[in-house]
């Protein structure tokens, strides 16, 4: 089997994002990649399926779309409607993904409600 950017999940859904970066532009892909986090949490919330994916033959895309040298392809991403209903998964709450000093040890209880509100 030949592998390929050709996936199923990039030809069956009615949208595909493709993301690039400006390299020209200072921490240009730092920058895209935090635009692509929130971009899935919005996708998420209005109850789209996502995923990331980079395909290995990235110019491949690139030279499809037209796109100019200064851009380099960071992900596509497939949006469509889930095929099951996912329950949301409840948020964590702070003391359990913050720590004081060292990994493992909690905040303590006056910095973590000093900082809740």
């Amino acid at each position: 089997m030949k592998l390929t950017w050709r996936k199923s999940f990039l030809t069956e859904v009615p949208y595909l994002i493709a993301v690039f970066s400006n390299l020209k532009k200072p921490y240009a892909i730092q920058s895209t990649w935090l635009s692509i986090g929130y971009l899935l949490l919005a996708l998420e919330e209005k109850g789209l399926a996502s995923l990331t994916y980079i395909p290995p033959n990235p110019k491949e895309v690139v030279d499809m779309l037209g796109v100019p040298n200064n851009f380099a392809l960071q992900t596509i991403i497939p949006v469509g409607l889930p095929e099951e209903d996912k329950r949301k998964e409840p948020r964590k709450r702070l003391h359990e993904v913050t720590f004081h000093i060292h990994w493992g040890k909690p905040l303590n209880n006056t910095i973590a409600r000093d900082l809740h509100h």
